[in-house]
């Protein structure tokens, strides 16, 4: 599956992000009030971009792509959901 493939054919108004960095072709899925982001994000400890990472650069894209998502649930591959928020802290 690619970018902005759509999940209505199998039942679901959702659609395909791509997502890598955690792993080459990592994907999430965007939902009308969230977003599952499998292992780009986490929240094991707390909430954050992932601690495992096979492209650090692409990982952190990735995160901010799901910050400028706006308010919607982020549903992770481990760990209880939260609001979207600012996923990279910036360098002042």
């Amino acid at each position: 599956m690619k970018e902005g493939d759509s999940l209505k054919p199998y039942g679901l108004d959702a659609s395909i992000m791509e997502l890598p960095g955690h792993t080459n072709g990592s994907i999430g899925i965007e939902l009308k009030d969230g977003i599952i982001v499998g292992d780009a994000l986490m929240n094991m400890f707390y909430p954050t971009i992932s601690m495992l990472y096979h492209d650090e650069v692409q990982m952190k894209e990735s995160a901010d792509r799901i910050s400028k998502r706006g308010n919607k649930m982020i549903y992770f591959g481990h760990g209880k959901p939260v609001r979207n928020k600012n996923w990279i802290k910036s360098k002042s």
